[in-house]
């Protein structure tokens, strides 16, 4: 009996770790941004943004002073998040090569660095990487889409006159998607809007808009959008989603409506998988695996096949599924219709990303071996006073 008690006791101390795990941060906001008239845009664009963050905490305001390790160290000393407006900072006098890595020690300590109209600032994300890729940036037309799971963010931002995201991410490698975790995307998965690079226990995050003073996008809600974005992200709100979420999974079938759907060429694209795990793309109503294999220790997958001749008439699916780092498994669906001549009849629709929980119980596997622990416990004890009696 004394087991028993033991096990169930050790139950409750895990779950009430986990509900204090739960509870979120009180921790001061401090932001210090970037702002010099040689860079950036200090009277109008650095102005506007400082105002948006200061609804979260202090915001201080950083010239760059000499370059040097020891300024920048100073002037991120003890804050929570730095911004570094539009503006090509990297290669400047105003950071030299040893300030970079002050940037890049603040990002692995787990602290937020926003870039806007981040194009500017790819080199110092590459950087900071350790990677050397090839960087385009463009509009979009429509919205940028949520690509990660989350309730706490927005579902979408909206695409603007002064805003251009990643638009080559079709054509990033897995060694440049590597550490890479795309927030906000457009439909075709062509273009990203805001984006995640993993550094240490922090991230760099890319977001393609710029805070260029427009009537019609302050008028219309654009910029109080991106303004939000702006908070949740000094205020860690993205970091918290990308870390919890750890995933994303893409599906696109590059195709016209009117075209032949036999050949078409469907590409599938995910980072923050898990290491040695499976992962598979699926073709519905009957199964038919198009693609499948085991996800590298770049944590992500990159494949390209085609759709199969044969298929009939009617309505259907796309699945790319996989397991993230906690168990998890992830998916996302695409749909699409076959007309009667054998072409798409309509635009492709892609679905959120769905979570599939570890088990229906909603045990984690620390509090599932304690209960089975228990169960086995409570029967050993039976069976013990069973005997007694005979």
């Amino acid at each position: 009996m004394k087991l028993f008690k033991q096990v169930a006791t050790a139950t409750a101390l895990s779950l009430a770790s986990v509900a204090l795990v739960a509870l979120p941060s009180q921790a001061t906001v401090e932001i210090v941004m970037f702002s010099n008239e040689d860079i950036t845009d200090p009277a109008e664009e650095d102005a506007d943004m400082a105002e948006a963050l200061e609804s979260l905490g202090s915001v201080t305001l950083f010239d760059g002073g000499d370059g040097s390790a020891s300024a920048w160290t100073t002037a991120i000393s003890g804050k929570t998040a730095l911004v570094l407006p539009e503006g090509t900072l990297f290669g400047s006098d105003y950071l030299d090569e040893e300030a970079v890595d002050v940037i890049a020690d603040f990002i692995a300590e787990g602290n937020p660095v926003i870039m806007t109209g981040a194009y500017d600032h790819a080199d110092l994300i590459d950087a900071i990487q350790g990677v050397d890729r090839t960087w385009e940036d463009s509009s979009v037309d429509g919205e940028w889409a949520l690509n990660i799971t989350s309730d706490e963010l927005p579902d979408t931002l909206p695409n603007a006159n002064y805003a251009g995201g990643i638009s080559n991410w079709a054509d990033w490698t897995l060694a440049d998607r590597e550490g890479v975790f795309p927030i906000y995307i457009d439909s075709a998965r062509s273009n990203v809007g805001v984006a995640a690079f993993e550094h240490g226990d922090g991230f760099a995050f890319y977001y393609g808009y710029d805070w260029y003073p427009d009537d019609d996008e302050i008028e219309d809600g654009t910029r109080e959008a991106w303004n939000e974005a702006l908070r949740l992200g000094a205020g860690g709100d993205f970091s918290s989603a990308v870390a919890s979420s750890g995933i994303s999974i893409g599906l696109s079938l590059v195709l016209e409506v009117g075209e032949a759907i036999e050949g078409a060429p469907v590409v599938a694209e995910a980072s923050g998988l898990k290491p040695g795990s499976d992962w598979d793309l699926t073709l519905r109503s009957t199964p038919v695996v198009l693609d499948e294999g085991i996800v590298g220790d770049a944590g992500a997958i990159l494949a390209s096949v085609e759709i199969p001749a044969g298929l009939e008439p009617g309505t259907h699916t796309l699945t790319v599924e996989g397991t993230a780092e906690d168990g998890n498994s992830y998916k996302r669906v695409l749909t699409f219709v076959i007309d009667e001549d054998g072409l798409l009849g309509s635009e492709p629709v892609i679905g959120e990303l769905i979570k599939i929980e570890l088990a229906a119980t909603g045990f984690d596997p620390v509090q599932l071996w304690l209960f089975a622990l228990a169960v086995l416990a409570a029967g050993g004890i039976a069976v013990a006073v069973r005997r007694r009696k005979v």
